[in-house]
C-alpha cells in the first residue's frame, strides 16, 4: 500500500511539474497576455484608465464611452499564433489577429465632419463644437463593425526561468487597438 501511494505521489508531482512547464513556453505566455486583453483583467482595465485620462477627452461621459469603445475591442478580438522562434533566452511568437478597423471608422467619421462642417458648429457661430465632434467620432467608433487583419510579432524574455512578455512597440500596439495607419503600408 506503501509503495503504490509513493507511485501516486510521484505520478502526481511529474504531472504537476510537467503542466508547469508546458505553461511557461512563449506561445502559452503570449496567449496569456492577449487573454488578459480579452477578458479585460484588471491591469487592463486600469491602463485604460489612465489612456482615458491622457486622451484629451474633457467629459467623463466621453472618457468612458472611449473605455467602452476599446474594452468591445479587446473583449471581440480574435487571434491565432502562426509562429515561434526560440533563440537562447529570447523569443518571438507570430499572431495573427483580427480587430475592428477602428483606423477606418475614425476616417471616415472625420471626412464626415469635414463635409458636414454647419451639424457641428457651437450655437450661433460657425466655429466647431469640440464636445459635438468627439461625441460623433467616439459614437461611430463604437458602432464600427468592419474588421482588418494584422500579423504582429509578441517578443519575450527568460527571466528565472520564465517566458516574459516585453512591452509593445507602438505600432504593434497600434494594431491590436486597430488604429494602426494602414495606408502608410502602401506607399
Amino acid at each position: 500500500m506503501k509503495k503504490l501511494f509513493l507511485v501516486f505521489a510521484f505520478l502526481l508531482v511529474l504531472v504537476g511539474c510537467s503542466c508547469d512547464f508546458n505553461m511557461n513556453t512563449p506561445t502559452k505566455k503570449t496567449e496569456e497576455f492577449l487573454m488578459r486583453y480579452k477578458n479585460l483583467d484588471e491591469g487592463v482595465l486600469s491602463d485604460l484608465e489612465l489612456s482615458s485620462e491622457a486622451s484629451g477627452l474633457t467629459t467623463t461621459e466621453h472618457k468612458d464611452k472611449y473605455i467602452d469603445v476599446m474594452k468591445r475591442q479587446y473583449q471581440d478580438m480574435t487571434y491565432e499564433v502562426t509562429g515561434e522562434n526560440i533563440d537562447g533566452d529570447t523569443a518571438s511568437v507570430e499572431v495573427k489577429i483580427k480587430v475592428y478597423d477602428l483606423y477606418k471608422a475614425r476616417k471616415d467619421a472625420e471626412n464626415y465632419i469635414d463635409e458636414h462642417e454647419e451639424e457641428f458648429y457651437a450655437d450661433d457661430t460657425t466655429n466647431r463644437d469640440l464636445l459635438k465632434v468627439n461625441k460623433y467620432i467616439l459614437d461611430e467608433l463604437y458602432k464600427a463593425d468592419e474588421y482588418v487583419e494584422y500579423t504582429i510579432t509578441i517578443n519575450l524574455i527568460k527571466e528565472d526561468n520564465k517566458w516574459v512578455v516585453e512591452d509593445l512597440d507602438t505600432i504593434t500596439k497600434e494594431k491590436l487597438h486597430g488604429t494602426y495607419n494602414y495606408e502608410d503600408d502602401d506607399k
